[in-house]
């Protein structure tokens, strides 16, 4: 059999290559694969065409003799309004290949009765480079490697693994450093973040700094210099080895399109839990209280927010909790093996060819899309982007973990982030994510200059301003504590 593929020259985000690369392999192994951007579709030849994004064969209303496998790869968030007018040019032969069930609950939303196949493709990462490595090793080498002494207190390391672009959140890992450093006095606490600055992102593109800047000024006013180190972009050894020597990887990420996540994985892989924002992908990577921590996620009127002060509990528990850490560790392990291996993915995406293949003789009608898009809020005051915030907002709700929070009185609240008067009742919010233009009455910047210091029940303290608060909420200015956690070692969602 003959596969087609076209469409991954399109841009060259390195996640995409990275798809198209284990793409390749996984198809070499047991197909004829033929891959050209000047593929035509009445070519003959080829039994099925692949392909990423690729607007000439989403907008083709002749479809071609064979089915059409769609790579969506965080397409369906980033392309939503594009897909969705051209999904009626596919038939229900072809197949749209998704890395996560938040794509598959957006697409079920979308579709009607007769729909093309709805396949799940999560992909895998080389667990003969990811995994577990004598720890004490690969902590030496890397000590090492940033010219770090210990001091005699006990240490804890943090990793924070990525893209260096806002909404990664590296901002809020190191405000999560200094908070988890209070609260596990007189321990060592050591954040070190691995991963190369990247502007312009594609997708909600805000900040107009210099990002690392900001960073670097934060972790000075922090005054965490001695405890956050930055080692810049690692290739996979180097990866491999950072994993096997820290105690947890923290992924806080607000990436709107975050379909998948290898970090989360790798880092599972080689041992290593994680404590993550519920968010896309991550969803369905880390099994949460077994091989980590997942941390509820929830939309707001400015933007995603994420339960800051259940981050922090989770960090900090796990990290005293060593005996646990060491099962979450076997059952990381473990679980990458059966669920992300190479094996596997092979296995699956040959399956997801042979059937399009045997069902492309049938009677196949056009795929029926029954959407009517829907505006949850009014426009809000974001810097201009070319896709507002706005148009993500129906895919966005399948991505985050909850619905805004139910308040009582024992909810504890804290600022979203430190707000800048314009005028009298105008204010920014001081994030490089969600850097919004918010209003605030007296009563409101009251409410919020009275929980700055320390988390704060803010209903039993002013129980008059529930209407208040909770507007404070859905604008997405007070972030509430969601989960019950408590600090004896335990932490329960």
């Amino acid at each position: 059999m003959k596969i087609g593929i076209r469409g991954f020259d399109q841009r060259r985000l390195k996640s995409v290559e990275r798809m198209r690369f284990i793409l390749l392999k996984a198809l070499q192994n047991q197909f004829q694969v033929v891959e050209s951007q000047n593929l035509t579709f009445d070519s003959g030849d080829i039994d099925a065409l692949l392909t990423f994004y690729d607007p000439a064969v989403w907008e083709n209303e002749c479809h071609p003799q064979y089915p059409l496998l769609f790579c969506m790869n965080g397409d369906l968030i980033a392309r939503f309004d594009f897909i969705r007018c051209n999904l009626s040019n596919l038939k229900t032969s072809d197949a749209l290949l998704v890395a996560c069930n938040s794509d598959k609950s957006i697409l079920n939303e979308m579709l009607g009765q007769c729909t093309p196949m709805v396949r799940n493709l999560p992909y895998y990462i080389d667990t003969d480079i990811y995994k577990p490595i004598d720890r004490r090793y690969c902590r030496e080498q890397i000590l090492n490697t940033l010219s770090v002494d210990l001091p005699s207190a006990q240490t804890y390391i943090i990793a924070f693994v990525g893209r260096l672009i806002p909404q990664k959140n590296l901002h809020r890992f190191i405000k999560l450093i200094k908070k988890v450093k209070e609260r596990l006095m007189p321990a060592n606490i050591l954040g070190i973040v691995a991963g190369s600055y990247t502007r312009p992102y594609p997708v909600l593109d805000y900040f107009r700094e210099n990002y690392m800047a900001y960073c670097s000024e934060l972790q000075q006013r922090l005054g965490l210099e001695k405890n956050i180190f930055f080692m810049g972009e690692l290739d996979k050894s180097e990866l491999s080895i950072l994993y096997n020597a820290v105690d947890l990887l923290v992924v806080l990420t607000n990436n709107v399109d975050e379909n998948f996540g290898f970090t989360a994985i790798e880092s599972m892989a080689c041992g290593t839990p994680v404590v993550a924002t519920a968010y896309g992908g991550l969803k369905d990577s880390i099994v949460s209280g077994v091989t980590g921590r997942l941390v509820p996620t929830w939309l707001t009127a400015t933007g995603i927010r994420f339960d800051e002060l259940y981050a922090e509990m989770s960090v900090a528990s796990l990290l005293l909790q060593a005996d646990h850490r060491r099962e979450m560790s076997k059952a990381s392990v473990q679980h990458v093996k059966e669920n992300y291996s190479r094996k596997n993915f092979d296995r699956t995406v040959h399956n997801i060819i042979y059937d399009v293949i045997r069902c492309r003789d049938g009677n196949h009608t056009g795929v029926e899309v029954n959407y009517t898009p829907k505006l949850y809020f009014q426009k809000s005051n974001f810097p201009h982007v070319e896709r507002p915030w706005e148009s993500y907002i129906d895919c966005i709700k399948h991505y985050v973990s909850h619905e805004l929070p139910i308040l009582n009185e024992n909810t504890l609240f804290r600022p979203f982030a430190s707000t800048r008067a314009i005028d009298n009742c105008h204010y920014y919010l001081d994030d490089p994510a969600w850097p919004a233009t918010v209003q605030l009455s007296n009563d409101e910047v009251h409410l919020l200059n009275s929980c700055y210091d320390n988390d704060t029940p803010l209903l039993e303290k002013y129980p008059s301003k529930h209407a208040e608060i909770r507007r404070l909420v859905e604008e997405g200015i007070l972030i509430p504590h969601l989960s019950r956690c408590t600090f004896d070692g335990t932490c329960n969602e």
